[in-house]
């Protein structure tokens, strides 16, 4: 397991965090997860594997999940 953190854009409030962090922590293989509005950001304790389905995730949500730079 490791910590990678997801830029998500378009998360304006606490509504929006508890959206996100409820279905991606449906998501296997999720430890945990953290969402942040004010820092547009996603926070999750996963194996580097998850981290394509989360990004799919939150972005099934109607957020925006810039590419990875």
């Amino acid at each position: 397991m490791a910590e990678h953190t997801i830029p998500v854009d378009g998360m304006t409030c606490a509504n929006c965090e508890r959206t996100v962090a409820s279905a991606v922590s449906c998501v296997a293989g999720v430890e945990s997860v953290e969402a942040d509005a004010d820092a547009g950001r996603v926070t999750v304790d996963c194996h580097e594997d998850c981290c394509p389905t989360v990004r799919d995730c939150i972005a099934g949500l109607g957020f925006d999940v810039p590419d990875e730079e």
